[in-house]
């Protein structure tokens, strides 16, 4: 389930882990520098942010919310699809409704068994 300030916590020891510090990570992403204190206050960013802030960190988007332990990099994802597809499929996702983003996450887990 998410929590604001275990979302925050991971952005901050994420950052930490790529020799980065929080306000490098918002200033490089464009955002406040409360960004951070707002979400974990409990304040909802939108998917748009999250997306910014776990690309700026170099991470990936389910490991800053606690969805896997696992570090995806996007360096990872760089390599592994062609800009116009990786862009496409981000576009998609990015304006996806939720309930469509849980589906498309249990199709995208049953490719991997």
């Amino acid at each position: 389930m998410y929590n604001p300030q275990d979302f925050a916590s991971k952005i901050k020891s994420s950052a930490k882990d790529k020799g980065k510090t929080v306000a490098s990570v918002l200033k490089e992403c464009g955002l406040g520098k409360n960004t951070v204190g707002k979400i974990e206050s409990g304040t909802d960013v939108g998917i748009s942010t999250v997306v910014e802030i776990a690309d700026c960190i170099g991470v990936s988007i389910d490991l800053l919310l606690g969805r896997t332990q696992y570090l995806y990099t996007t360096d990872n994802i760089e390599k592994s699809a062609p800009e116009n597809i990786r862009s496409a499929i981000i576009s998609k996702v990015i304006t996806m409704p939720e309930a469509r983003l849980d589906r498309l996450l249990g199709f995208l887990e049953g490719l991997e068994e």
